[in-house]
Order: C-alpha cells, then sequence, then structure tokens
C-alpha cells in the first residue's frame, strides 16, 4: 500500500497515521514555516475558474440570439432594396439591445463577485498551537482543522427565544398585533445577527459598520420591504399583518439588539481565549 502523501487514502488511516504522514503535531498544528513552504507548494485552497469573457467577446454574443440575426437580416434585405432609413433604424435597435444586454450581464457578474465575497468561509484551525480563524482558501495540507457547531445553532435557538417571548408579551398585554409582532421580531433579529457575524472573531465596531456598502443596503432594502409589509393594506391582506403602533415598533426594533450583544459578547469571549480553546 503506497503511503505518501499524494496517493494515501486518509479516510482508511488514524489521526495519528495521517499526521505523521503530513508532519504535523496535532495538538499545536503547522508552524508559520510549514504554511509558508505549502502554500508555495500547492497553492491557494480554491477551485480554478474559467478564463473570464472579455467585454468584447461579451458584446459580440449578444448577436447570437436568433432574433437579433433576423433583424440583421432584415437590415440587409433593406439595404438592397434601396431602404437605407429602415437599415439605419433596424442597426440602431440592434445595437442597443446588445449594449443593454451587454450592461445587464456585466452588472449580474458584479453582483455574483460581491455575493462571493459576502459569504466567503472561514475555518477554524490551529496553527503554531493558537487557534484561530482564516479564509478557507489559505488552508493547507496538514492543517488541523477544528469542527464545532459554530454560533448558528445556539443563535437561532436565541432568535426562537426572543420571538416567543415577543409573542408572550403581546398575548399578556392583549394585543391583535401579535402575529405581525413576532414576524418583525424575527426579520430583525435576524438582521442583527446578519451584522454580528460579519467575522468569526473581530468587532463590528473595529471592522467598520459600513465597510460593506452592499451588505448595507440589502439590510436597509429588508427594512424598507419589512416597512411595507406592515403599514401598506395591500402586504397586509397578503401576508396576513396589519400596523403596529409606534410603542410595538420601537420594542420590535429594540429587542432584536440582544442578537447583536450576545453575538459581541461571544466574540470578546474568543478572542480572549476564553471559550472553544
Amino acid at each position: 500500500m503506497d503511503t505518501t502523501p499524494q496517493n494515501a487514502l486518509f479516510h482508511t488511516l488514524s489521526a495519528e497515521q495521517v499526521a505523521s504522514l503530513l508532519e504535523v503535531d496535532l495538538r499545536d498544528g503547522l508552524s508559520d514555516q510549514q504554511v509558508a513552504q505549502r502554500s508555495a507548494i500547492y497553492g491557494a485552497n480554491e477551485l480554478r475558474e474559467k478564463r473570464r469573457t472579455t467585454l468584447a467577446e461579451k458584446f459580440i454574443a449578444q448577436f447570437k440570439d436568433a432574433m437579433i440575426l433576423i433583424l440583421l437580416a432584415a437590415a440587409v434585405i433593406a439595404g438592397a432594396i434601396g431602404e437605407i432609413s429602415d437599415t439605419v433604424v433596424i442597426l440602431i435597435i440592434v445595437i442597443l439591445n446588445a449594449t443593454i444586454g451587454l450592461i445587464q450581464e456585466y452588472r449580474a457578474e458584479r453582483a455574483v463577485d460581491a455575493l462571493k465575497r459576502m459569504t466567503e468561509p472561514e475555518a477554524r484551525i490551529r496553527r503554531g498551537g493558537h487557534l484561530q480563524s482564516i479564509p478557507s482558501t489559505q488552508l493547507v495540507p496538514g492543517d488541523v482543522v477544528s469542527i464545532e457547531a459554530g454560533n448558528v445553532v445556539w443563535v437561532g435557538l436565541f432568535i426562537a427565544a426572543l420571538s416567543l417571548g415577543a409573542q408572550a408579551w403581546a398575548f399578556h398585554g392583549g394585543s391583535d398585533n401579535w402575529q405581525t409582532i413576532v414576524f418583525t421580531v424575527l426579520t430583525f433579529s435576524q438582521l442583527m445577527h446578519v451584522l454580528a457575524i460579519r467575522s468569526e472573531q473581530e468587532s463590528l465596531f473595529s471592522i467598520g459598520l459600513f465597510s460593506n456598502p452592499a451588505l448595507i443596503g440589502a439590510i436597509l432594502l429588508t427594512v424598507s420591504l419589512q416597512m411595507m409589509i406592515i403599514y401598506v393594506p395591500f402586504f397586509n391582506e397578503i401576508f396576513h399583518t396589519s400596523p403596529l403602533s409606534a410603542h410595538d415598533l420601537l420594542l420590535c426594533m429594540l429587542l432584536p439588539l440582544v442578537v447583536f450583544v450576545a453575538v459581541e459578547m461571544e466574540k470578546y469571549a474568543v478572542r480572549q481565549g476564553w471559550i472553544y480553546n
């Protein structure tokens, strides 16, 4: 059986055998020197993307549509029979269509790239005897990865508890808007969670609240949509919601802040080494 790192069947080996093959200490992880050497050998831990088409190639591709080809043929025929004005009009329409298509495709690619940057996964690893979080693209063979449930599970339970607490409060107060209150608390709690988990360890205040304009824009859009669902009669009928009083709306906006504070406290505990060691 070939037990070289390149050909070993790692799933058939024990953790100690894998560590021996990859020359790594399971307790301390790789050293900085080992990481640098393996990064130079293996490169980034990511799939190689296909070559992107240039703007010129994208523009030319807009003319491969069957309808565009028919219009171009009509322009040629119109020109051949002397209808120059018709030819010019058709060509202008075709070029405008291609330009609009190019702009839409370019914007779609930019949006996908932004989503990739927003959702780049991180890995908790042990290097040099210390537990740390790094982008998954920086992993190298031999890294000791810490697998844990993370904060998603407890935060989900926490948000559920907040929503149930809001429902109990609404019932106790005799409010007829309990469904809208619970829906709003749940929505805003998720938004607070999104803000708080920008990093697994760094505080939002050190990262910068407005360092990701796309995320802030998405949050503001969500808040706007939630306000429409609460106060626009058309959406009230669809979502079975009802307008909230200023007092109820303020409660629905303040209560989810507890989620943000709780996640920030967890990250502080991680930075201090109190948990997840």
